[in-house]
């Protein structure tokens, strides 16, 4: 079954995302990425980070609101052509 996306669309997506999570700071870009792409738990992300689960979750919620900014940005961007 196809979506019918272009998949011009999907690398353009990915490369901006690859970018916006760049831009995170180190461990706000590792929860984030072990909780949303790798489908940890919050257990398992914090034990994988060596660190308590609350740290996992106050990294991942600033990162996801970061993340929102950002991409939001990119969006308005490239909408007006900036």
């Amino acid at each position: 079954m196809t979506s019918g996306r272009d998949p011009a669309d999907t690398v353009v997506d990915r490369d901006a995302l690859r970018r916006v999570l760049a831009e995170l700071p180190r461990r706000q870009r590792e929860a984030v990425v072990l909780r949303h792409f790798a489908g940890m738990s919050v257990a398992e992300t914090a034990d994988a980070l060596r660190t308590s689960e609350g740290t996992v979750k106050a990294h991942t919620s600033r990162a996801v609101a970061r993340l929102r900014e950002l991409l939001g940005e990119q969006i308005t961007e490239n909408v007006h052509g900036v």
